[in-house]
């Protein structure tokens, strides 16, 4: 039996996602993979037992393959959210933890500069939908009075949605960019904050 949780951060947060599926693999629940935009994992469920996790970044678009699965054979690649992380895992108690990730400062301000482009055409494409609608809805100045009167529910409705879209879509992205700032550019912790599970539900939907 299968099942979807979100987890309550960002996925850049590699070492809070190794002990919130440590956790979840005493509950008795064991990750498969990572749902289509990478917001919700998917679970299998079956016996508790002792399961160690690795997270490591996914830079495979900035260098070669092969450097990407370099992990002693103890430890087993569960799943890869593209552009995001690599996650493996071990019921070896004493296999040695891979040493912390060290990135070049080229794949930071690469990756940097990617998180920042992915918000602001989200954010550009959902604004120029809108304007789009509005153009659409209201052609010309000539329209009598009570036609736009009968579409103002209407382009209300569709801006509630439009705006849904944006924050819901729009808020996750700059979590995640905060985060990745915060563990790779500064080398702090992040907190896990509960209201963004619903975000990433929220984001899934969307």
């Amino acid at each position: 039996m299968r099942k979807r949780k979100a987890y309550a951060g960002s996925l850049y947060d590699f070492y809070g996602v190794e002990q919130w599926l440590t956790q979840l693999a005493k509950e008795g629940l064991y990750l498969e993979d990572f749902s289509n935009f990478g917001s919700l994992g998917i679970f299998q469920r079956g016996e508790p037992k002792r399961v160690r996790y690795h997270v490591e970044p996914d830079l495979s678009q900035y260098r070669d393959k092969e450097d990407e699965y370099s992990l002693s054979e103890e430890w087993n690649l569960i799943c890869k959210v593209s552009g995001v992380c690599l996650v493996y895992e071990t019921e070896d108690p004493w296999v040695a933890k891979p040493s912390k990730w060290k990135l070049e400062p080229k794949y930071l301000r690469k990756k940097q500069r990617s998180l920042w482009v992915n918000f602001i055409l989200w954010v550009a494409t959902i604004g120029l939908a809108g304007w789009r609608i509005i153009k659409d809805f209201f052609p010309n100045q000539g329209m009598y009075y009570m036609d736009c009167l009968q579409l103002l529910p209407l382009v209300f409705f569709t801006g509630v949605l439009l705006t849904l879209a944006e924050v819901g879509k729009g808020l996750p992205q700059l979590y995640d960019i905060w985060v990745w700032r915060r563990s790779f550019l500064m080398g702090e912790e992040v907190e896990r904050h509960s209201v963004m599970a619903i975000f990433r539900w929220g984001e899934q939907w969307i």
